[in-house]
């Protein structure tokens, strides 16, 4: 049977079965939960991450028109050193879109492909901007996947990275111990910023296990990234 990528946007991310709203920072469905009076929504990014930095909404219904979305309280902010590689909500309302003639991925291809790969391209794009002028490449998912960043110097692998974005560190963890760190050997490991706290255990399991690996948050690596481009100018 063939995979399947695509279905029609679940119910629960639709008002009367005729409207939907993207996520400001991914474009996935939101979620649409009525309130118990009957009358006011909630719209909610299925990912926490986004839910929290911003793709937080509501409205009331009216009669035969279409649904008008009202922003909630901005939650999270970045600081100015984690603002180059964030990928939470931006400060955009979505307007409503008609389900006739759209269609989304399906939930589990959503979170285990698009979710990652957000941070994966922005570091990359980030990356490549910051070496403009240096004697070095930058690919993204080199080998068709093979680690996720590679950074050359001609020939020579200055870098070579694999960004994690895990709810839970611990199946991180494991899935590093069975594989004796990456599969596609990167010797980097990288997670988003907001994922800062899951370094210092991830660092401990890598050292016990002898795994070598270095792990560090999205913007210390590139700040060491930037620091290193002396370097190769």
């Amino acid at each position: 049977m063939a995979q399947v990528f695509y279905q029609d946007i679940p119910s629960y991310c639709l008002y009367k079965r005729q409207w939907w709203f993207g996520c400001p920072a991914c474009a996935y469905p939101m979620q649409v939960i009525p309130h118990d009076d009957g009358r006011t929504y909630a719209v909610r990014c299925l990912y926490p991450w986004h839910q929290d930095t911003g793709a937080r909404f509501s409205f009331t219904a009216t009669r035969d028109q279409v649904p008008v979305l009202h922003a909630e309280d901005r939650i999270y902010i970045p600081s100015k050193a984690e603002m180059p590689l964030y990928t939470g909500a931006s400060r955009e309302t979505p307007r409503a879109r008609p389900a006739e003639g759209c269609r989304a991925l399906v939930r589990r291809v959503w979170r285990s492909t698009c979710i990652p790969g957000l941070p994966e391209l922005r570091l990359a794009d980030v990356l490549k901007e910051a070496a403009a002028g240096a004697r070095l490449t930058v690919e993204i998912w080199p080998d068709n996947d093979r680690v996720d960043i590679e950074v050359k110097d001609g020939d020579t692998v200055v870098f070579s990275i694999d960004v994690k974005d895990y709810t839970w560190p611990g199946t991180l963890a494991k899935k590093l111990i069975e594989d004796r760190g990456d599969k596609g050997g990167a010797t980097w490991l990288v997670v988003p910023d907001h994922r800062r706290q899951q370094v210092g255990y991830l660092t401990s399991v890598i050292h016990r296990e002898r795994i070598g690996m270095t792990v560090m948050a999205a913007s210390d690596f590139l700040a060491l990234f930037t620091d290193r481009l002396k370097e190769y100018m």
